[in-house]
């Protein structure tokens, strides 16, 4: 299922809201009803602490190989294949493996 972007970041900026004014709540009544005034604005990417959009062109990691091969051949254990939920692994995290299995 692919992502909205746009949905994908008001959600993002939703979320964190929640969680500046749920992770340090203030007895005092006064101080929160003033932030969320100035954290308001006509959308939740409109407001002081975010700003963008931000668009990345930058080309996707570099694949490495399926979970199975890498399974096969004794990188993984036989189990991950039916545990993790991708095919494959971008190449850094396969190299991480290789180096952990060699010891590095």
């Amino acid at each position: 299922m692919p992502i909205n972007p746009v949905q994908f970041a008001h959600s993002i900026c939703d979320e964190f809201l929640r969680y500046i004014f749920s992770a340090f709540p203030i007895t005092d009544p006064d101080p929160p009803t003033q932030a969320r005034q100035k954290l308001r604005g006509k959308t939740s990417l409109d407001i002081p602490l975010v700003q963008g959009p931000f668009v990345s062109l930058s080309e996707a990691f570099a694949k490495g190989e399926s979970v199975q091969a890498m399974a096969d051949r004794g990188l993984l254990h036989p189990i991950m294949p039916g545990l993790i939920g991708y095919p494959s692994m971008w190449l850094h995290q396969q190299q991480v493996f290789e180096a952990v299995k060699a010891g590095e």
